[in-house]
């Protein structure tokens, strides 16, 4: 079940509230009354593996991206892109570093 706090009392009693909020009580925070849609509640625990975003090495080569065919000449397009990109100095990339 879950408790409305107004803002005011939260700051006075942020301690409190966050112990609650542990211990498995929910707060909907109101300002002046009116509902703010923001809810403080313990949120269940989720191991680091589940938390990560974005993809693996291992998804990417079991969804066959790299299998895939290039046109012909497609190598040596991207290599002369490459090297015309190249400075003075031999670097590709951002000239002003």
């Amino acid at each position: 079940m879950s408790e409305t706090v107004g803002i005011r009392e939260l700051r006075q009693n942020a301690s409190e509230i966050i112990h609650a909020a542990e211990a498995g009580q929910a707060f909907h925070v109101t300002v002046r009354g009116k509902d703010t849609g923001v809810v403080i509640a313990k949120q269940p625990s989720t191991p680091p593996a589940q938390r990560r975003r974005g993809v693996s090495l291992t998804k990417i080569e079991q969804a066959s991206i790299y299998a895939q065919p290039t046109p012909a000449g497609y190598e040596e397009a991207m290599l002369e892109i490459v090297e015309r990109g190249r400075d003075e100095s031999g670097r590709v990339g951002d000239r002003d570093r």
